[in-house]
């Protein structure tokens, strides 16, 4: 028996205040749980819940019913200094008849902020990955849509064509980088979300970034269902295939293991067993291939 009434119970509340949640809870609880009727296993899955209020009075307001409903601390952490308001909060679930103690992060911020500083925080929550670009205000679901890099329209309906390519992707466990972070310390740590995301049997692929210059990350084990790069011939899937060792720490890929597969097409692990794979390299080495030496490779 799982039971996240207190999920809904917080839900409930954000939407009684006209709140916006974007992010990894509606990809994970409200499109896949409840639209989709499949039931979430694995709470541990939801991290983050986002949110955007009209203004800080009714993210005061907020707080306050917090407060007087669960158990929250305000984080100490300083976001990226783009006026996040982020706090703990203790979250007791029933899961397989079995009562479990997770913390959420809650991260708010008004939509008062500017164009730019909005796009930043929610590149910044949602990581660039497609899969986290739908939004929830008043149990309607909507996807963002951004005019341009810098300076995002506010969230919008796009055509039912590209909403349902969207919503179709998650429901087939499929998702993309809509762009490169040009923060490079972001972009690792989004790769890292990627990571998490693959571990748990989603499909990564490059729809968003096909001209072949973005890594993905994929199970060893699916190599040959040739569906994660979107304009390789059958000759670029093949060297892909043949590359089937880590040069960093000189062991053969087994079934399961994640690799990364460059924008130069040589296969790496993320993580190696010694924890030094091509992250390590990146961050203690440079940022160039360990086999062809091409710059931003990744």
């Amino acid at each position: 028996m799982n039971d996240n009434s207190q999920l809904d119970k917080l839900i409930n509340i954000i939407h009684s205040l006209n709140g916006n949640i974007f992010g990894e809870i509606i990809r994970d609880y409200n499109i896949k749980n409840i639209l989709l009727q499949n039931t979430i296993n694995d709470i541990s899955n939801i991290n983050n819940i986002n949110i955007i209020f009209s203004n800080n009075t009714i993210i005061k307001y907020f707080i306050r019913i917090l407060s007087f409903n669960y158990e929250i601390y305000k984080d100490i952490e300083d976001v990226n200094n783009n006026k996040i308001n982020t706090y703990n909060l203790i979250y007791n679930y029933l899961q397989d008849n079995k009562y479990k103690i997770k913390i959420l992060k809650i991260n708010i911020f008004p939509f008062s902020l500017s164009n730019f500083l909005k796009h930043r925080n929610i590149e910044k929550l949602t990581y660039n990955l497609d899969c986290n670009q739908f939004f929830m205000n008043n149990n309607s679901l909507y996807l963002l849509c951004n005019k341009n890099s810098l300076y995002p329209s506010s969230f919008q309906q796009l055509t039912f064509n590209n909403f349902n390519i969207h919503f179709s992707r998650i429901k087939n466990n499929k998702f993309s980088f809509t762009k490169k972070n040009l923060d490079f310390s972001e972009y690792l740590y989004n790769i890292d979300q990627a990571y998490s995301l693959v571990n748990n049997g989603w499909i990564m692929d490059d729809y968003h970034n096909n001209k072949n210059t973005s890594c993905i990350l994929l199970k060893w084990k699916n190599k040959d269902k040739n569906n994660y790069r979107c304009n390789f011939n059958l000759c670029k899937y093949n060297q892909l295939k043949t590359n089937d060792s880590c040069s960093i720490c000189s062991t053969n890929f087994t079934d399961d293991c994640i690799i990364i597969n460059t924008g130069c097409n040589h296969n790496f692990h993320w993580y190696c067993n010694n924890k030094h794979g091509l992250k390590y390299w990146i961050q203690h080495h440079n940022n160039s291939c360990p086999i062809c030496r091409l710059s931003d490779f990744i």
